[in-house]
């Protein structure tokens, strides 16, 4: 069994396959319970926020804020909610649930956002095949190298 994990590409198939395990558990948790993590620094605010299978990342500035880092865990609403509702996209690209966005708080229009919303699966499915990939396909074996010799003489 030691010698199945020599090759590097073992040890990298275990590790994305484990990463895969846990977004996979981050998915089926993001159906029941809505997580977030906000931290705001030198006058702006991220949050980072898992909610009914997608992962939304928003950046709004400016704000006069101290530094502080919070992680908030509640049931899932209901209604969806929806990152794009109270904001002016000046910029917006969206392409199978994948979705980028730039532009001015509807409520503050002096205040940016920054919006990227992009679906589990998105990670999942890749990660899934690659380790799959380097699990399953077996290593090519080095070919002894020969020499020739010359049969010339001088």
């Amino acid at each position: 069994m030691g010698d199945s994990f020599k090759p590097w590409r073992r040890k990298i198939g275990v590790v994305t396959l484990l990463i895969a395990c846990v977004s996979a558990a981050g998915w089926v948790r993001s159906l029941v319970i809505m997580d977030r993590i906000i931290w705001t620094d030198k006058g702006s605010m991220s949050s980072l926020t898992s909610m009914n299978g997608t992962f939304w990342w928003f950046r709004v500035a400016p704000l006069s804020s101290t530094n502080r880092f919070v992680w908030r865990s509640t049931k899932t609403p209901n209604s969806p909610i929806d990152p794009w509702v109270d904001y002016d996209p000046s910029w917006r690209w969206n392409f199978s649930g994948i979705q980028f966005g730039v532009g001015q708080s509807n409520k503050h229009p002096d205040i940016g956002i920054f919006i990227c919303e992009m679906p589990y699966w998105f990670v999942i499915f890749p990660l899934t095949i690659i380790s799959a990939c380097l699990l399953l396909t077996k290593p090519r074996v080095a070919k002894p190298q020969t020499t020739i010799e010359s049969g010339l003489s001088e």
